[in-house]
């Protein structure tokens, strides 16, 4: 049990940086390719954190 929480808290914490860059980078008014590239790599991250945890993401939540 606690092996998972290590790897859904990993989750939370990759995702929720992934998120933070994403904000940033549409605050810069990156170029578009810049942001896509960021927004992919966040569904990635999402579509994980769903396969690890069978729960949907949502930001500040605990493993």
């Amino acid at each position: 049990m606690r092996t998972q929480t290590v790897i859904g808290q990993r989750a939370v914490d990759m995702t929720s940086v992934q998120g933070e860059l994403v904000r940033k980078l549409k605050a810069e008014q990156a170029p578009k390719d810049q942001i896509d590239g960021a927004v992919k790599q966040l569904l990635a991250l999402k579509a994980e954190f769903k396969k690890l945890t069978g729960q949907e993401y949502k930001p500040g939540m605990a493993p």
